[in-house]
């Protein structure tokens, strides 16, 4: 008996036709939310977002700037805060970051 294109498991799929990378895919958000109204001070960092899943692939601290890849992409909400959208030339030097092996 063959074997179709729907017998195919996923590891043997993999194998043929690897997935892209998640990061390569990646938006880069810098977090602009105005914390004033609190009794503390949240920190706004740059988050690296997967422009497919909307999954949270990378962050870099505020505060210490420190990068940091996640090995399994974190859910991430928007809501009640605001981004600024890096773009272009600006965002180079994160997306290399991101994008590093």
């Amino acid at each position: 008996m063959s074997r179709g294109i729907n017998d195919v498991t996923p590891a043997e799929w993999d194998a043929v036709a690897p997935r892209q990378h998640r990061d390569h895919n990646a938006i880069i958000l810098k977090e602009t939310t105005d914390w004033s109204n609190l009794d503390y001070t949240p920190q706004n960092h740059t988050y690296a977002i997967n422009q497919y899943t909307g999954k949270l692939v990378a962050m870099w601290s505020e505060k210490t700037g420190e990068f940091k890849r996640f090995t399994k992409p974190l859910s991430f909400s928007k809501s009640k805060r605001t981004f600024d959208k890096i773009t272009h030339s600006a965002a180079k030097p994160y997306r290399e970051q991101v994008e590093a092996e």
